[in-house]
């Protein structure tokens, strides 16, 4: 008896600990894919970088830099560039542009901060974006969030590289609600949203934008360049936005993006898009309903956005967008009221093929009931009070149980699925965003 009862009490605390301690642990997601369309995967080690053919920037592996780690880049491609931290595991990204081929403020959006100087590269202005502690990049145990496979706790972009301290950072919440709860005083606000098959039936989604000071009569260089994107109330994706005139853009060399042929009958035209591996996105008019609400595009835009054709009125403005998802884009849904999220949280309704009498619930089990002592007895036999004390603790074994079958649940259904970026896209039913 002795012995089952020790393992029922082994049994019945840890599991329940291990529940609250992983759901108290905030993740980001369980993916890393750029690129609206294509939903290219990003490694997360640097050992997958170096097997997938990315390289070490400066080709110095010893070296950890206290503020960005170990930076891997894939060919002469500049943006995402991969932090990884000393022990290779994945610690964030950065947009890097070549200010010789795209300028910096006034002549564009990419000013300082959140740019700063590549202390590698004098021509190179990068913004970093951390998803794990920055004071710990360089930490010998080092050890990142691993609730559900997540990449990371938080989304804090770097505004300042004199210091690692949260000071440095603009943080932002992984909750919807949170950011809400600071609105207008953090200047977010609530933009368009794009289902999953808003562009057609097998069309990844982009969820709810949220845009920094946006109005309609803000000026184009102050646009961005970060938005952040929401999705059954939490954080899931967010994306790089750069506005540039003369038909500047920021793509290796300046490299402007082509349109493909549309065969006849020619229904829709295509995106436009770059050769190679380019991640790079070039949205044309209109831009609403889905980044924006028809009464916030910002005018500067103009009508002749991304044409690249001078002859017209702002033809040479352009725009050219990165997207990154940290969660399943064919589960997004779009709530009717742009001021509250765009979900309720996740279901934790339990699937049909559990038994219908199984419950979800962590609520202290209530003991059976103890007779009353008898006036005439001597109370409760050993016997008896061993029984109910076993009954209570199996009862409790059960509880915990559910209770990580439950946090199991939970946790499956926020996180996404990783294999969600396998979905074809039927070309022809694209859209210009």
């Amino acid at each position: 008896m002795i012995m089952v009862l020790k393992w029922l009490v082994a049994l019945a605390f840890p599991i329940g600990f291990q529940c609250v301690e992983a759901a108290a642990t905030p993740s980001l997601g369980n993916m890393l894919a750029s690129n609206i369309w294509k939903q290219d995967p990003l490694p997360l080690t640097a050992i997958d970088a170096l097997r997938a053919g990315w390289s070490l920037v400066n080709n110095n592996s010893n070296q950890c830099d206290q503020f960005f780690g170990q930076r891997y880049r894939l060919g002469h491609r500049l943006t995402p560039t991969i932090m990884y931290d000393k022990l290779g595991q994945l610690a964030g990204l950065e947009t890097a542009v070549n200010t010789d081929s795209f300028p910096l403020f006034p002549d564009s959006n990419l000013a300082s901060p959140p740019f700063h100087l590549d202390p590698h590269n004098g021509s190179n202005y990068a913004l970093s974006i951390h998803f794990t502690d920055p004071q710990k990049i360089c930490s010998d145990d080092h050890k990142k969030p691993v609730a559900n496979n997540s990449i990371g706790d938080r989304f804090w972009i770097r505004h300042r590289i004199s210091s690692s301290e949260n000071e440095s950072f603009d943080v932002i919440p992984l909750s919807e609600a949170d950011l809400l709860a600071g609105m207008p005083a953090n200047s977010w606000t609530a933009g368009g949203c794009a289902p999953t098959g808003f562009a057609g039936p097998q069309s990844p989604g982009m969820g709810t934008h949220y845009w920094k000071g946006l109005t309609q009569d803000r000026n184009c260089t102050t646009v961005g360049p970060i938005f952040l994107l929401y999705n059954h109330g939490a954080l899931h994706a967010f994306g790089l936005v750069f506005v540039g005139a003369d038909k500047h853009v920021p793509t290796v060399g300046g490299k402007l993006p082509f349109r493909p042929p549309c065969p006849a009958p020619c229904i829709q035209q295509f995106p436009l898009q770059m050769n190679g591996k380019s991640l790079w996105e070039f949205p044309t008019q209109p831009l609403h309903p889905f980044f924006f609400h028809e009464d916030q595009s910002p005018s500067c835009l103009g009508q002749n956005l991304n044409t690249f054709n001078t002859t017209l009125k702002g033809g040479g403005i352009t725009l050219s967008t990165m997207h990154f998802f940290f969660s399943d884009p064919f589960d997004m849904t779009c709530g009717s009221d742009p001021s509250t999220p765009t979900t309720l949280l996740p279901s934790t309704t339990i699937p049909s093929t559990a038994a219908p009498s199984a419950r979800t619930t962590d609520a202290p089990v209530t003991p059976p009931p103890v007779p009353a002592k008898s006036s005439g007895g001597s109370g409760l036999s050993g016997g008896m009070i061993a029984l109910v004390v076993c009954v209570v603790l199996v009862a409790m074994a059960g509880a915990g149980v559910v209770s990580v079958w439950w946090c199991r649940l939970r946790r499956a259904g926020s996180g996404g699925q990783q294999d969600g970026y396998t979905g074809l896209i039927d070309g022809s039913a694209l859209v210009n965003s």
